[in-house]
């Protein structure tokens, strides 16, 4: 009898290794698919995006490449009006399939959407020009990608043209999504821009009046009467 128990004892502690161990490698598959892209489609679109970065400042004011047809083009993302919107996809991404065969034009006005695939070393030209169709403008580009710091496709980041500057970034599962997220990005883009020119008249007045940024006459109580 008691050898028995001694059998169950062990029998229960080996299952319970088994068992813990099988957790471990299922908790370390789902973290594999998620890395890749394989779990819940997150849709996101950050109206303060996850990189400190300007265009301008880092001397991005055009992305540089070529059309799947091989004609070099240059597309100006600042010192013009409206927003432009770079789609990232890849002709190897399951889930881009909504953006290559439902691409059309957004229906926001002064939207313009771009397709951005990585260069012709890491795409087949044929393939793009299959996929994105004459509906869009396509720029195979690996440099965008690089400067924007693509983390996964489909992608997407909203240009404001006046400034250069990213106000809006993520991704989506379809163009309907995608329209939704820009036009919240837009409107907040919009509400910081005007407490950003308030301050700035704010600022403007004061400085008629003779105070200048940290005057010490700013901080101090009125007088009481």
């Amino acid at each position: 009898m008691e050898a028995l128990i001694i059998l169950e004892g062990i029998v229960i502690v080996l299952l319970v290794v088994l068992v813990a161990g099988l957790l471990r490698s299922h908790a370390e598959i789902l973290r594999q698919l998620d890395s890749l892209g394989a779990g819940e489609h997150h849709e996101t679109f950050l109206a303060s995006p996850r990189r400190q970065s300007s265009l301008g400042a880092i001397g991005a004011r055009a992305l540089h490449g070529v059309t799947p047809l091989g004609a070099s083009v240059s597309l100006a993302l600042a010192d013009a009006r409206g927003h432009t919107l770079l789609a990232f996809l890849s002709s190897t991404c399951a889930s881009c399939g909504a953006f290559w065969n439902g691409s059309r034009q957004l229906g926001l006005e002064g939207v313009r959407p771009v397709i951005v695939t990585k260069g012709v070393e890491s795409e087949s030209p044929a393939e793009i020009a299959r996929l994105a169709g004459a509906e869009l403008l396509t720029i195979m580009s690996t440099e965008a990608w690089e400067e924007f710091r693509v983390p996964a496709t489909p992608y997407f980041a909203l240009v404001d043209n006046g400034s250069g500057r990213v106000v809006g970034e993520g991704s989506a599962p379809d163009w309907d999504r995608v329209e939704d997220m820009v036009r919240r990005a837009i409107a907040d883009a919009g509400l910081h821009r005007s407490t950003a020119l308030r301050k700035a008249d704010v600022d403007e007045e004061l400085a008629d009046a003779g105070f200048e940024p940290g005057d010490a006459r700013l901080y101090e109580r009125p007088e009481t009467p």
